[in-house]
């Protein structure tokens, strides 16, 4: 046996309003045929209390109470009604509290409350029925309720005069990609996330910010040099390009000049497009923008295109012809050496900090405040710029709040599993 009566708290108005009706009728029936006279008391003031609180609720319908259709439907209701008189829950339906007190029936709230409980009277409608019978039928009985509410409600709104209608939780907004990248910065004083107090969503906050500001911190330079550098290539490459047509004629040197020369126009057209919007959020960094660049889809480009051109012109270099230009040569070796390099990088960039059994990736605070970092720069910039595209994307895989299970974690958790 199942029984599924639904808590107060879920009625409407029209869901009080029938389980009304149904207690008023069975307390009736009770009253008639009880020969306690001592439960019969306080019986009447329970029937009393329920009257009055369905009188009050049937002047906020246009029509009087009426049974669902369904036979169903009918059986859990008449249940749901009966429990309801026997735990006592028909007390918090008629709102009976106040009304007892007021005729002087406050020290006998607990029998009046209980005055159901225990007869032979209160097993009538005992339902025994499979589990999804009694949750479907459940479902319809509310649904009943719903509809009655809608068609045959005439009252005032509910939520009209309840102050929690209106209630609006306030909540900090999340900041977007556009405005972390234009206000995040390194704090003084601050070089590890141990050293403050933090809340679990100040922690998450400040680690995304302090990446941000690693992020900016290479976007100015590295866009020029970047540039510069592939106008360079272009301009060597169609030099080449022209003196193996007219000059040495050859076929095989061509084709390798040509992958540089294409790969260095496509890259440059991505510069071009991407200092644009550079030089616009560095004269405007109050307008929040959503930035292309820096912009972790525009590096994901850039740097696999790096991996697939340097792979590509390295073949045709050793496998196919050389160009007849030293200069394109050495820019074809530069390039996949400055390609490779940034990986080694990375634990120059990155540590983890434990927090809770869980390690997460923060930018090494010190090492982007230090000199090295200058270095770093450097280097980058004269000897190996197009790993620069590498350099940011890899700074950018750490703006995914992605935890890491500890060793010890893991090693508890296989203690503990039997």
């Amino acid at each position: 046996m199942v029984d599924l009566p639904p808590p107060v708290e879920e009625l409407n108005e029209y869901g009080k309003f029938a389980f009304l009706n149904e207690m008023y009728t069975m307390a009736s029936y009770i009253l008639a045929n009880n020969s306690d006279q001592n439960q019969n008391t306080f019986i009447k003031f329970a029937l009393e209390a329920i009257e009055s609180e369905r009188t009050n609720l049937r002047d906020i319908f246009n029509q009087p109470y009426q049974r669902p259709q369904e036979k169903t439907v009918v059986a859990l209701l008449m249940r749901c009604a009966e429990l309801y008189l026997q735990e006592g829950q028909w007390f918090n339906i008629s709102n009976v509290e106040l009304q007892l007190v007021d005729k002087g029936n406050e020290p006998f709230m607990d029998k009046i409350r209980y005055s159901f409980k225990n007869n032979d009277y209160s097993d009538r409608f005992v339902l025994e029925e499979p589990i999804i019978k009694l949750t479907f039928a459940r479902f319809k009985m509310m649904t009943y309720f719903e509809e009655m509410q809608h068609a045959t409600y005439t009252g005032p709104d509910p939520d009209a005069h309840d102050p929690l209608s209106t209630f609006i939780i306030p909540a900090k907004p999340i900041p977007t990609d556009a405005e972390l990248y234009n206000q995040s910065v390194f704090i003084k004083g601050f070089d590890s996330p141990d050293d403050l107090f933090l809340t679990d969503d100040e922690y998450l906050q400040m680690r995304e910010e302090y990446v941000w500001a690693a992020f900016r911190g290479f976007q100015v330079v590295g866009s020029f040099f970047t540039l510069a550098y592939f106008v360079v290539m272009v301009l060597f490459g169609i030099k080449a390009l022209i003196r193996e047509n007219h000059v040495v004629m050859n076929e095989k040197a061509m084709f390798t000049t040509s992958l540089a020369v294409g790969y260095g126009i496509l890259m440059l057209l991505l510069e071009l497009l991407s200092f644009r919007l550079c030089f616009f959020a560095c004269c405007r960094p109050k307008c929040h923008m959503c930035c292309i660049y820096p912009g972790i889809a525009m590096y994901f480009i850039q740097y696999g295109a790096s991996w697939v051109a340097s792979a590509l012109m390295m073949c045709s270099l050793f496998l196919y012809s050389r160009s007849s230009s030293d200069i394109i040569n050495i820019l074809i070796l530069q390039h996949t050496l400055a390609t490779i390099l940034p990986i080694f990088f990375t634990p120059c960039i990155f540590k983890w900090n434990r927090r809770v059994e869980r390690k997460f990736k923060w930018v090494r605070i010190g090492f982007f405040r230090s000199c090295w970092w200058v270095f770093v720069q450097i280097i980058f910039c004269l000897l190996f710029t197009p790993g620069i595209h590498g350099i940011q994307f890899i700074i950018s895989t750490g703006l995914k709040n992605h935890p890491k299970v500890s060793t010890s974690w893991k090693k508890r958790k296989n203690v503990l599993t039997p």
